[in-house]
């Protein structure tokens, strides 16, 4: 995060198979995108995705966020390169925003989400003592 720039980057992992294309990373990225425009102000927000997650590369597509290149052969893993590339919201990406609801940590959040939220309640932390300090 960058708070001076106003950008930040976002990343979400869901680990668990049986927890995947449940609408749980959907919602975690609107939380998330409504906390970084209306909560901490940030002007920009991005990802960045390895090629080789094809999964990733679709489901960011599908909600509306933009490819703004690709960097070849930019990450190394498991002895193989693969291509790197970084996303932003999309002028696709309203419909996401339009759902969006004014983030708090509900029990909903809390009790799907338990690690979650303390990243949250973590990030906000350091915001505020980067505020001040």
């Amino acid at each position: 995060m960058f708070p001076a720039w106003h950008q930040t980057d976002l990343t979400i992992i869901i680990p668990d198979p049986k927890m995947q294309h449940k609408g749980y990373g959907t919602e975690a990225i609107r939380i998330m995108l409504d906390m970084a425009f209306h909560e901490y102000e940030m002007h920009r927000v991005s990802i960045g995705v390895v090629g080789l997650n094809t999964d990733a590369l679709k489901f960011y597509r599908k909600i509306g966020f933009k490819q703004e290149g690709i960097l070849e052969e930019a990450y190394y893993y498991n002895n193989a390169y693969s291509d790197f590339s970084p996303f932003k919201p999309g002028r696709e990406t309203p419909h996401l925003m339009r759902k969006m609801r004014r983030f708090s940590l509900s029990k909903k959040v809390t009790r799907r989400w338990p690690f979650f939220s303390l990243e949250i309640l973590e990030l906000r932390e350091r915001m505020r003592y980067n505020s001040e300090g």
